[in-house]
Order: C-alpha cells, then sequence, then structure tokens
C-alpha cells in the first residue's frame, strides 16, 4: 500500500520558540522576508536541500532524512532546531515527529548536542545516548530552572543497540543505548506561559570533552493541571538528584568541567494556532500548517 503525502508545513518569518509537529516523511518550508537571510539548524534527522533567494525573501526547504513511521506509537521524537536571522529578526523553530495517540506524554531526544526542547511540564523525557561500552552510566548533572522547576532522573536502562535500531538508522557504530527517564518536578502553580527548566548534561570521562545536553524549557497553558501524577513504570523519585548551580562551569563528583552556556539559551514565549487542512486525492485532513 503506497505510503500517504502531505503537504509540507509552511513558516513565514516565525518568532522566538515556534512549535513545528510534522508528520512522517513530510516537509517543511521556512519563508523569511528581509535582506541577508540566513538558517542554521541542529538535527539528525532532517536536512535543508534547497534555497531560493530574491531581492526581498528568501525561501529554504526542508526535508526528513528516515521513514519515521514506525516510531509514531512510542511518543514523539524530538527532531531537532531551526535558527532563522535577517537584518531585523530572530526566530527559532523546535520541530518534532507528531505522535499517534494524543495523550501519550512522551518525548524521544536521541544523542542530544546542545539541543534545546519545549515541552509541557507532564511530559516524560527519554534522552537515548550512544555508547560503545556495557558498563559505566554517563555522568548525568541536572541545573535547575527558575520559578523552582527541576528534573529528576526516573529510570535508566542499557540496551543493545539492534533492539531499538537508532543506531542503525542514523548509522552509528555505537553497540549500546543508553536510555535515561525524566520528570519535571512543580512544587507550586506556575503562571502562564514558557518557563525555563534548566539543562541536563552528560559528560564521561572516557570520552573527555564530550557533552550531550539539553536544554529544557516548560510551557504552561490556561487551565493545566500543575500537580505530576507517575506514569506507568517510571515513578518520580522521592530522592532527587544532586542538583548543582555554577555559572561558569560544572561540578560532578569532585571533577572540573569547561563547560560554556551556549547563546541559544533563552525564554521562549511566542505561541502558534494550527488549522486542519482540507482533505483531497493527495492530502490528509492531518496536515497542519500555519
Amino acid at each position: 500500500m503506497e505510503s500517504k503525502r502531505y503537504d509540507s508545513v509552511r513558516i513565514i518569518n516565525p518568532g522566538v520558540g515556534h512549535l513545528v509537529p510534522l508528520l512522517p516523511t513530510q516537509g517543511f518550508v521556512l519563508v523569511l522576508h528581509g535582506k541577508n537571510c540566513e538558517v542554521e539548524y541542529n538535527s539528525h534527522f532532517f536536512v535543508l536541500y534547497r534555497t531560493d533567494r530574491s531581492d526581498t525573501s528568501a525561501t529554504f526547504y526542508f526535508v526528513q532524512k528516515f521513514d519515521l513511521s514506525d516510531y509514531q506509537q512510542h511518543g514523539r521524537v524530538h527532531l531537532g532546531e531551526v535558527s532563522a536571522l535577517t537584518d531585523s529578526k530572530f526566530g527559532t523553530l523546535y520541530v518534532f515527529l507528531d505522535c499517534n495517540v494524543r495523550d501519550y506524554k512522551h518525548m524521544m531526544i536521541v544523542n542530544p548536542y546542545m539541543n534545546v526542547v519545549k515541552v509541557d511540564p507532564s511530559t516524560l523525557l527519554e534522552i537515548i545516548i550512544f555508547d560503545s561500552r556495557i558498563v559505566g552510566k554517563w555522568d548525568c548533572t541536572i541545573i535547575t530552572g527558575e520559578a523552582g522547576l527541576d528534573y529528576h532522573e526516573c529510570d535508566y536502562k542499557i540496551c543493545v543497540s539492534d533492539v531499538w535500531k537508532w543506531t542503525d538508522l542514523l548509522e552509528d557504530t555505537s553497540i549500546y543505548e543508553h536510555h535515561y527517564l525524566f520528570r519535571c518536578n512543580v512544587a507550586h502553580q506556575l503562571a502562564r506561559g514558557v518557563h525555563s527548566a534548566g539543562k541536563i548534561i552528560f559528560d564521561t570521562e572516557e570520552k573527555d570533552g564530550v557533552y550531550r545536553v539539553v536544554n529544557l524549557n516548560v510551557r504552561v497553558r490556561d487551565g493545566q493541571k500543575q500537580k505530576l501524577l507517575s506514569h506507568g513504570s517510571f515513578p518520580v523519585p522521592t530522592t532527587p538528584i544532586s542538583h548543582l548551580v555554577f555559572p561558569q562551569g560544572v561540578s560532578h563528583n569532585g571533577k572540573i568541567r569547561k563547560y560554556v552556556p551556549q547563546s541559544r539559551d533563552s525564554l521562549y514565549r511566542q505561541n502558534i494556532t494550527f488549522k486542519a487542512k482540507k482533505d483531497s486525492e493527495l492530502h490528509s485532513s492531518k496536515v497542519l500548517f500555519f
């Protein structure tokens, strides 16, 4: 049976922090008005394949590298970020593969490299790191965010990579996948908007100078429940792991690491509204656009 075909999501002059949900194999188009328009992106899963420029605008065409249809049942997958710059405006896109099950709040972040994510406070984060060691977890440091937001590690497992096939998909030679699960802890009512939830930083002595960093932002909407409950087999631990706040470096178990905060760390406060495209012979009603 032939797979469905979807229109690309089209984004025009985005602000900071747009969420872009994609369906499997669906691309997206970014249109910027102005002179000297440029983009940068950080992703294992999509690539810029074409750019059209005129005197007053630029259009950037992105396509997914893989068909991730089989991964929709396991939760959302963070695909990457795009930064857009013109002479007068800066914008960012957070791109993710949407999930078939709408109430399944689970986001997978695969082999992160200075990634930025924006999620609801109840979202369970699964961070997957490739490695060739069967023993020895990566050292994990959590830097607490604003307004009392922090994350707790609530589960860990190591898998042979051919079970999950993330490494095979990305043509990585690692043998194992380390799966870490985290949940946000909210001790009090949060105001509507987007709050910085800090960072999760992974490093290891065996790979000195290599960091896996996830920068976290939590989005709170009107009427959203603030009391977070455990989900399934991933309970929130009663004893949190150490939370360290140090602006000039990261200290973990007596080690000093040269970690420099990135300029992309910021608060994202802009929301968008999605509408469904009408059915046609080639396009599904599930297509989302701005």
